[in-house]
């Protein structure tokens, strides 16, 4: 019976079937996953790299985590250009892996043999990399990918005369990326002289891209001065590949020269390439006592700012009386240094009959090229003044029409009214009234719009921007009115530097600049020891620079508004 029963079970349909049982039973065991250690790999494209390459880092992680790599080691040997995070989550026959990778652009700091070091995270650690890091070194020439050079007019200036400072970036390949900033230039006055330049040349044979950039700036203090080295920083594509580049400016020195002992203790110092001075006269041919007679006088200088030239003026005398009108003031950039124009138009009033003779106008100025003094004169001017017309008239018409004489008796009186005297005695005390209570209403409302006028700008002021810059302006022309003579010199220097340094930051310079034109040429000849400076100079400068950028946001905010949603979801 048992052997019965064992050969029934061993037959051939049995032993498919136990073979076909056992073999799903092994390929269950064999594809069924398993409990396996979490990973972090890192890897590089390229492991052998010369300064200046960019490379890429790549960190993976097979497990989720909410937290990142520690990257301050690294940023020891590399500066890191950018990096991604992402993630990505697979199923595969219901079981669920996570994936976490961290991209990063690198380009070494230093040459020679240096090594990325291992990342750690949840007590999961990476292998660390070793990389060989060679010199960058472009055999076909001398001057190699990129270098930034400077130069200026002139090593040994004056104080206070117009020097040139030229900035110049050459590169080779396509620039990618670029980063400078302007230059500095310490105890002196400076304007951007124009825009950026951009132009091609070849040096040894190859071609250089070149960018210039070029700024005036005027010395305030004599003695030896160091302009300071400039910094580019960027990133090109040449031959295929980013190279990250690097490169200063050589540090130029000067030798300021005080202001000659020559040159006049009373006359205000003028160094300057040229000076031309020029008039103009407008009055009628027979000019009378009372008539407007106009004088306009200009000075045209190279190489001085306008706020440096000093106000026309004249000596007053007995025979006239002279109005002078706000001087215009203009600066114009050339390729050689600014030219500056300063324009003073004078009404002169006769007063009497006669000869009236306005003396010559003498200036002098200082000849930076020829190095000696210069006098310019406007030749005196004569003009003969006649009576004023309705005086001849009367004069005249006494002579043709005498007046005959009347003969007064003892009698003659005078008559007085002796009635109703009551009525217009109160006529006189109704109209005293009236012009009393007409002059209380005018105080009243001159009040009012005195008040109506001061909001605004007061409103304006509570708008300043949150800008750090702006409050020290604030700062600085508050203290201005409370310091003595000595401390107000340093603060207005405090104020124009700190008044440059946010322009030069500002998209909208040359519009600021027009904005506060009046305030600012006070500051600068004040600088140059023109003119004396008042605080409220420096608080109409800080308060047009605050109304000039409430209006722009007030008209950007309008164009936002106004401006049409594109009809079909475009850009």
């Amino acid at each position: 019976m048992v052997k019965h029963m064992t050969k029934h079970f061993f037959n051939a349909n049995n032993f498919i079937i136990i073979f076909t049982i056992l073999f799903a039973i092994l390929f269950s065991m064999l594809f069924t996953p398993h409990a396996k250690a979490n990973s972090l790999n890192a890897t590089v494209d390229r492991q052998n790299i010369e300064m200046g390459d960019v490379f890429t880092l790549v960190i993976q992680a097979d497990f989720a985590t909410s937290s990142s790599p520690d990257f301050s080691e690294l940023e020891q040997l590399f500066e890191i250009l950018g990096q991604q995070r992402s993630s990505q989550i697979s199923i595969i026959n219901g079981v669920s892996q996570v994936h976490v990778r961290w991209d990063l652009r690198l380009t070494p700091k230093i040459e020679g043999k240096l090594t990325i070091p291992a990342f750690e995270l949840s007590g999961v650690k990476s292998q660390p990399i070793n990389m060989s890091i060679e010199p960058f070194n472009l055999n076909k020439t001398g001057k190699g990918l990129s270098f930034l050079e400077s130069e200026i007019s002139t090593n040994t200036p004056y104080v206070q005369q117009e020097v040139i400072y030229t900035l110049r970036f050459f590169h080779r390949g396509l620039l990618v990326r670029d980063n400078i900033s302007p230059p500095i230039f310490d105890n002196a006055i400076s304007q951007p002289l124009g825009n950026q330049v951009t132009y091609e040349t070849k040096i040894d044979g190859f071609l250089y891209r070149v960018f210039e950039w070029k700024w005036a700036f005027y010395p305030q203090q004599s003695g030896e001065q160091i302009l300071e080295p400039q910094t580019f920083i960027g990133q090109i594509r040449y031959n295929g590949k980013i190279i990250r580049i690097k490169n200063h400016s050589q540090p130029l020195q000067l030798n300021i020269k005080p202001i000659p002992d020559s040159f006049p203790k009373n006359q205000i110092w003028l160094p300057a390439r040229n000076i031309v001075l020029a008039e103009e006269w407008q009055h009628d041919n027979s000019p009378r006592i009372g008539d407007s007679i106009t004088r306009i006088m200009q000075i045209q200088a190279e190489g001085l700012q306008a706020s440096q030239l000093p106000q026309l003026s004249l000596e007053p005398q007995a025979n006239f009386q002279h109005y002078a009108d706000q001087p215009i003031l203009e600066n114009k950039a050339s390729k050689k240094g600014f030219i500056s124009q300063l324009t003073q138009k004078i009404a002169i009033v006769p007063t009497q009959a006669g000869n009236l003779t306005l003396p010559k106008y003498q200036l002098i100025w200082w000849n930076v090229i020829t190095d000696e003094m210069v006098k310019e004169e406007l030749d005196a001017y004569s003009l003969t003044i006649l009576d004023s017309l309705n005086k001849a008239n009367i004069e005249l018409n006494q002579a043709e029409n005498p007046i005959p004489a009347i003969a007064k008796t003892e009698n003659d009186t005078i008559p007085i009214p002796t009635k109703n005297n009551w009525l217009w005695q109160g006529l006189v005390i109704l109209l005293a009234i009236a012009m009393l209570l007409s002059l209380l209403a005018w105080l009243k409302c001159r009040k009012t719009l005195a008040k109506l006028t001061e909001k605004p700008s007061k409103q304006i002021l509570k708008v300043e921007p949150k800008s750090s810059s702006l409050d020290k302006l604030a700062s600085i022309a508050a203290e201005f009115e409370k310091a003595d003579q000595d401390l107000q010199q340093q603060l207005a220097k405090q104020f124009y530097s700190q008044l440059n340094s946010w322009l030069q930051e500002q998209a909208n310079r040359a519009e600021l600049e027009k904005a506060i034109l009046l305030p600012l040429e006070k500051i600068k000849s004040s600088l140059f020891n023109q003119t004396d400076l008042t605080a409220n100079d420096l608080t109409d400068c800080h308060k047009l620079l605050v109304e000039n950028l409430h209006s722009s946001k007030q008209k950007d905010k309008e164009d936002k508004k106004n401006k049409l949603d594109p009809l079909y979801g475009g850009t």
